[in-house]
């Protein structure tokens, strides 16, 4: 809380060590990657719509009867279930490596679902209960939530030798400007919010769709499984 050291005495891998491009070079270098494209898109365009949406979610879940308080309380556990399964995910992830695309899939496939099964709650085409509810706003905001360490993970790898500054400030500021959108267009008078669930939908499939083009480049990782020879001291002929 008082002590914030500008770097440990070594370097915890070997890619921390190198040094990163410059803000411009790294910019210009990622403007030409194609998968940071991809991997941009996919995150910026489906957790800022998703941000947006739980935004409102009050006054989307309003016409079913359910209250503001309700609402707020099954945001709540949304986004402590998405810290819980982004913290585990993250662990797993560690002991897995270069399975980033996988553990993605795994999360976005069934984030997805549970939008198609919202969708179909929300606007009445199956029976509608509060337990259902519950499920389907829940479930979806921890596999967003929780899947966002992984994405800026894989950015990083995709980005490299960019830093990992300029990689996660381009996904976090797609992702805001995303936001912004879709809430400028709520403050237009006599605007409703029912289109929103389906653009969160488009924004799910289009994303898993895309995710299955992104090709694994883990050029950190790479740099950091290279075997270094540590030259022998003066003398020792062992």
């Amino acid at each position: 809380m008082v002590y914030f050291p500008a770097k440990p005495p070594l370097p915890p891998t070997i890619s921390a060590s190198v040094k990163r491009l410059s803000h411009g070079e790294g910019i210009r270098s990622l403007l030409k990657n194609v998968q940071f494209h991809l991997i941009l898109f996919i995150f910026g365009f489906g957790a800022g719509v998703y941000q947006g949406f739980s935004q409102v979610l009050d006054i989307n879940l309003d016409t079913l009867g359910v209250s503001q308080t309700t609402a707020g309380w099954m945001g709540f556990y949304s986004i402590i279930g998405g810290c819980l399964l982004g913290c585990f995910m993250s662990w797993i992830s560690d002991m897995f490596t270069r399975k980033l695309k996988l553990f993605l899939l795994l999360m976005v496939i069934p984030g997805t679902a549970a939008l198609v099964w919202f969708l179909m709650l929300i606007n009445e085409y199956i029976p509608t209960d509060m337990p259902s509810l519950y499920i389907t706003v829940i479930l979806p905001g921890c596999f967003i939530y929780g899947s966002q360490p992984l994405f800026y993970e894989l950015a990083c790898e995709a980005a490299y030798p960019t830093g990992e500054d300029v990689a996660t400030f381009l996904l976090t500021t797609a992702q805001n400007l995303v936001a912004f959108l879709i809430l400028a267009v709520m403050v237009v008078p006599g605007s409703s919010v029912s289109w929103i669930n389906w653009v969160l939908m488009v924004s799910a499939a289009l994303g898993l769709v895309l995710l299955l083009l992104v090709r694994e480049d883990y050029n950190r990782l790479k740099v950091d499984d290279m075997e270094v020879q540590i030259p022998k001291p003066d003398g020792d002929a062992s």
